[in-house]
């Protein structure tokens, strides 16, 4: 794979506020005229009458911001990744929207706003055994379906007045938070201003298309680390008109939270899942516990023993020795279909191998079979080795195509050699020999060609 030269670069800006805020506006125009001549009626006023009139036409339209569903398009990527398992223990959970401005479209209160507008938009992180259940409601049952308790006082509802295009049927999905969670794991109001930002990844653009150099995008950060282990479940949740409430940043109740309240309803614009599995520790932590065995010391040497054979007869000491060199016995399947035990070692030697332990050329694998007449067993690390070698060979084809050249080339040098010592330098001057491709023919065939034609040039040369 190539390597691309192309530098990416991020650059992180504070927020995008919208041009234009989410809601209905209203245009209004009004031309007056002033001057004088004919009024309006067509009649001819007096030299010093006038004319003059005022025009107005006004009209409406709405800023359509999405506000209790999103569309899928919208979300670029989440993280964790939903249904993924992982060591996301010191992960904020996150998720990155295609719109930039998407966080700042609507507000959390109806009070003026300064700069930094804080975004209407907050994930929570949701434990395993804090997981609420997602309801389906539309606009018009939001205060009446599937409620979690049954005094409704005890409730806190988004407060919301339908906008234009939005409909009673609109469907939504609420979750309902016990209040004491909702302290506990919703950000506070000072809180809000840093969980989200937007960036701008430099792009390559592919040559002939015209696009911009780079994309942008928003993030959305929750305010609260993944568990150590288990499920956990994200929610991105609108908190639109709901700054009152939102908890202190010591986690207390907010004063503008009634005191009756025991649950809180939110709208969920996304929700996913995955699991965080058990942290098992650092390289450093899994490097010193090869020094333990079930949680006692390990004593005995880590590396790799070299097995001995009790026993003090020629057999177990050539054994012995045969291991201390690196030897393993092997089954050997000879050609003939035989078997036998054969030993083997690998390219690594515990000791300087000399240079001079075999000879070359050889022209297949079993040339390089030693026998060891004091064991009766054969060592195979060479043949193998060349056998290995060979099969690696004719598996690369430009390898294999380069090797045959070679030999060609070697061939046909050969046998030019030869046609110059048999011909002498006298012949050479004689009449050329036909124009045939030579590389096509085997040795043997070159050879009868020459020796044919130069008997023909030779009683030629005769003749004349």
């Amino acid at each position: 794979m190539a390597r691309s030269n192309f530098n990416k670069t991020i650059e992180f800006i504070q927020y995008h506020i919208p041009a234009l805020e989410s809601g209905t506006y209203t245009l209004g125009l009004t031309q007056t005229t002033r001057g004088t001549g004919s009024d309006q009626t067509g009649s001819i006023s007096d030299p010093g009458g006038s004319v003059a009139d005022s025009f107005s036409v006004q009209k409406t339209f709405a800023v359509m911001g999405q506000r209790f569903t999103l569309d899928p398009n919208k979300f670029q990527s989440v993280f964790p990744p939903a249904t993924h398992q992982g060591d996301f223990s010191n992960c904020f959970p996150h998720v990155v929207l295609t719109s930039t401005t998407l966080p700042w479209q609507r507000f959390l209160d109806d009070s003026d706003q300064t700069l930094p507008q804080p975004p209407w938009l907050a994930l929570l992180v949701f434990y395993e055994d804090e997981e609420p259940t997602v309801k389906q409601v539309t606009l018009s049952t939001f205060k009446t379906a599937n409620l979690p308790a049954t005094d409704p006082n005890a409730i806190l509802f988004y407060s919301f007045t339908q906008g234009y295009g939005e409909e009673d049927s609109d469907p939504c999905a609420v979750i309902d938070l016990p209040v004491n969670l909702f302290n506990q794991i919703v950000p506070s109001a000072d809180d809000f201003s840093y969980l989200a930002h937007v960036k701008k990844v430099s792009a390559p653009v592919e040559k002939g298309k015209d696009a911009l150099p780079y994309k942008k995008y928003s993030v959305v950060f929750a305010n609260r680390l993944c568990p150590p282990s288990g499920q956990c479940t994200v929610h991105l949740v609108s908190f639109e008109n709901m700054g009152a409430y939102l908890p202190n940043a010591d986690g207390t109740a907010s004063p503008s939270l009634p005191a009756e309240t025991k649950y809180v309803r939110l709208v969920s614009l996304k929700n996913w899942s995955f699991e965080v599995l058990s942290h098992k520790g650092n390289l450093s932590d899994v490097i010193s516990r090869l020094n333990t065995v079930d949680g006692t010391p390990y004593t005995s040497p880590i590396t790799l023993q070299t097995p001995q054979i009790e026993g003090t007869d020629d057999g177990t000491v050539a054994l012995n020795t045969a291991f201390s060199m690196g030897y393993i016995p092997a089954n050997h399947y000879m050609r003939n279909g035989d078997t036998s035990v054969s030993f083997y070692r690998g390219p690594l030697a515990p000791y300087v191998v000399s240079n001079n332990t075999i000879s070359w050329p050889n022209q297949h694998s079993d040339d390089l079979l030693r026998y060891d007449p004091t064991t009766s067993m054969f060592d195979v690390s060479y043949a193998a080795a060349w056998q290995l070698g060979r099969l690696l060979g004719l598996q690369n084809q430009k390898f294999s195509e380069n090797l045959y050249k070679w030999k060609r080339k070697n061939t046909l040098n050969t046998i030019t050699q030869l046609e110059q010592k048999i011909l002498g330098g006298e012949l050479e001057e004689e009449a050329p020999l036909q124009n045939q491709s030579l590389e096509i023919l085997s040795a043997e065939d070159k050879l009868t060609t020459i020796l044919s034609q130069a008997f023909e040039n030779y009683l030629k040369a005769g003749k004349n």
